[in-house]
């Protein structure tokens, strides 16, 4: 029989009791006056398949009430537990007896007094509930304008073995100061609005997080359940130049990044230049630097500039047009512009350091086509990469190739066909690897133009590239892995290929496949797209990097020795991922910054984000403007999104799990 059965049963009996009692006094006059009395006090499991009491499983209070006179009284009862009270309540009793319930929680072990009116219970716990708590805590610089913000998480794995459902409050403390509220972990079901309310169901395993903003620059003890789980220290990392590395040697991830939960905390807009009264029609993210901002910009169809803002004020140092391509990089206290065929290092005050003369007239070239160290500048140039001393801008070598990318010490180039390594010094490659201009992964002949983009990332072991099939239609994109010591390829991909618009309805895309040499009725066809690689050190589970890029068939990852793709990949999400993690992914699209848990795949088309209950920021409707207009980039702490004339500065509150503790079992 369970509680509510048994709370009948006896409920049924009072009332027969009351009848019994009332038979026997008819035609009697009761000379005492009504009172309510706690006769008896019982404390009984809650459920049917508990034999005695257990700490952190719900118990009943069982209260017998009765009424020693003969008049109906109603009374006040107050029912406490080691001197603190449970529950007042108001009952009305008659000649009989009421049983009244309370819910109660016994939290520990041990024995307890249980009183109610002039009544004491006393009962002793020895069994505990099956439950397993793992504790971890991190600590974040939280950018801010002021740069004064830190943020202490404390995550809370809890695991219940029991048949029943249990009670548990995890009691943690930041350096001695209680966290009063957790909430379930983004990647656990949301109940509640997400707050925990400390009960859990049978065999239920959840994960728990709180937060706390703290002073920066400071280490945090933090303990969970009486025991310490590590600290958390809130040491700011600066995190400099573009795509978080100071040498350029190919985009990676900085620990940290700006977590699952991101805010806006500034906003600026940018203004035309002088002479332009054409609409943007482009806008990006260059460099970032401890206090500024870089962008690039395209007015019109043709115009570029290049442009210098307060990362936090928004007030613009300069802006100037320049002739294609244009560039910029910071290292140090030096920005380096590439203006068409003039290459200029100047200081942030505007002061001229050195300029020099790389091609006699502009030339077509592409993003990311400079690269500094502590001592060199690699420049891309009409007949190869240039090498220049960063601080006289002296000319010391030329090496073959189109893009440089770094490892290390070692030099990858690239050019249309051909990639290739250079060791520290040298003028002739280690290695050369061709492109087979005639062949895809499958083998099959395909006579149509074949290159490698500008895309592409290094570390000392591997160069990643993607390569781009020119066939109308039959437009694709490879990506390319090939071993940092031989040159030998890896691996290789097929990204993506032509995806088609219907006529009608913009929103609906059909695969490049779907067209038949017959015709379609599908429309106009759009050639993919696809962006930067980006690599992800191994997360839980992985014993490999992993190569995020991401297309117009959406975002993909591989394994940077394996090529296994990861089968939690972002499907449809839009083709700019601007930072990937094993467990999230973040996309900016016309609507805002989304962030996409492993594994949620939106519907048909780029930038599709249907599966996503809304961007984590989104932005206002002045702002929205297509989404493959949208890129975005973290920096110094901070992730960039410009959107329509505007920049975005958003900052976020999750670190990484920088101290844990091991399994306690609370057995």
């Amino acid at each position: 029989m369970d509680w509510f059965s048994r709370r009948k049963a006896l409920a049924a009996l009072g009332t027969g009791i009351s009848a019994l009692a009332g038979c026997s006094s008819v035609g009697i006059s009761n000379p005492f006056t009504g009172s309510v009395e706690v006769q008896r006090i019982e404390v009984e499991p809650a459920h049917d398949d508990q034999s005695e009491l257990i700490a952190r499983t719900e118990s009943d209070i069982v209260l017998t009430l009765a009424n020693p006179g003969g008049k109906e009284a109603e009374g006040d009862v107050t029912v406490s537990v080691d001197g603190e009270e449970v529950e007042t309540f108001s009952e009305t009793v008659g000649d009989g007896r009421n049983y009244h319930y309370v819910e109660y929680t016994f939290e520990e072990t041990g024995e307890y007094v249980v009183t109610a009116g002039d009544r004491e219970k006393r009962v002793e716990i020895t069994e505990e509930a099956d439950l397993q708590v793992r504790g971890e805590t991190g600590g974040t610089f939280a950018a801010s304008p002021d740069g004064t913000r830190g943020v202490v998480t404390v995550w809370v794995s809890v695991a219940s073995e029991a048949e029943f459902p249990l009670s548990y409050e995890p009691t943690v403390e930041i350096d001695g100061e209680p966290v009063e509220e957790f909430y379930y972990d983004e990647m656990v079901a949301q109940r509640n609005d997400g707050k925990f309310e400390g009960e859990l169901e049978t065999h239920e395993f959840t994960r728990l997080v709180a937060h706390r903003e703290v002073e920066v620059g400071d280490t945090y003890e933090v303990t969970l359940d009486g025991e310490s789980i590590g600290t958390a220290s809130t040491e700011r990392e600066p995190l400099a130049a573009r795509y978080g590395e100071s040498d350029r040697g190919g985009p990676s991830v900085p620990r940290g990044v700006i977590g699952s939960e991101p805010e806006i905390v500034e906003r600026f807009p940018v203004e035309k230049p002088d002479g332009v009264d054409v609409d943007l029609e482009k806008m990006e993210t260059m460099a970032v630097t401890e206090d500024r901002i870089y962008m690039r910009f395209r007015w019109g169809n043709q115009q570029e500039a290049l442009a210098a803002y307060d990362r936090w004020s928004g007030e613009e140092h300069w802006q100037e047009l320049a002739a294609d391509p244009a560039d910029l990089v910071v290292f140090d206290d030096t920005e380096y512009l590439l203006d068409g065929g003039t290459l200029t290092a100047r200081s942030m005050d505007g002061d001229e350091r050195w300029q020099r003369t790389v091609s006699d007239e502009p030339y077509k070239g592409a993003a990311a086509m400079m690269v500094p160290t502590e001592d060199r500048l690699y420049v891309g140039v009409p007949d190869g990469v240039a090498v220049f001393d960063r601080e006289t801008g002296d000319r010391e070598r030329l090496l073959a190739g189109a893009y440089p990318v770094l490892a290390g010490d070692s030099v990858y180039t690239w050019d249309g066909g051909t990639a290739r390594r250079y060791e520290p010094g040298s003028d002739e490659p280690a290695w050369t690897a061709d492109l087979d201009r005639k062949s895809t992964e499958e083998e099959v002949e395909i006579g149509h133009p074949h290159s490698f983009t500008n895309h592409g990332i290094a570390t000392e072991d591997a160069l990643v590239l993607v390569s781009h099939v020119r066939d109308y239609e039959d437009t694709r994109f490879l990506l390319h892995c090939f071993d940092g010591e031989s040159g030998e390829e890896r691996w290789t991909k097929t990204l993506g290929g032509t995806i088609h618009e219907d006529e009608y309805d913009k929103n609906r895309v059909v695969p490049g496949d779907a067209i038949t040499a017959e015709g379609s009725d599908y429309g106009t066809y759009i050639l993919p797209e696809v962006t930067q690689p980006i690599l992800v050190e191994p997360a839980a589970g992985l014993d490999e990097q992993v190569v995020y890029v991401g297309s117009t068939a959406g975002c993909r990852g591989y394994g940077l020795d394996s090529g296994e793709e990861i089968p939690h990949a972002y499907e449809n999400h839009g083709t700019s991922p601007t930072l990937a993690r094993p467990d999230l992914g973040y996309f900016g699209s016309r609507e805002g910054l989304y962030v996409v848990p492993p594994g949620v795949r939106g519907g048909s088309g780029t930038g599709n984000l249907d599966a996503v209950d809304g961007p984590a920021v989104e932005l206002p409707e002045e702002m929205k403007w297509e989404s493959h207009q949208i890129t975005s980039q973290f920096g110094y702490d901070c992730l960039y999104l410009p959107a329509n004339g505007y920049v975005n500065v958003i900052s976020g509150t999750v670190p990484e799990r920088a101290s844990t503790a091991g399994e306690n079992d609370e057995e």
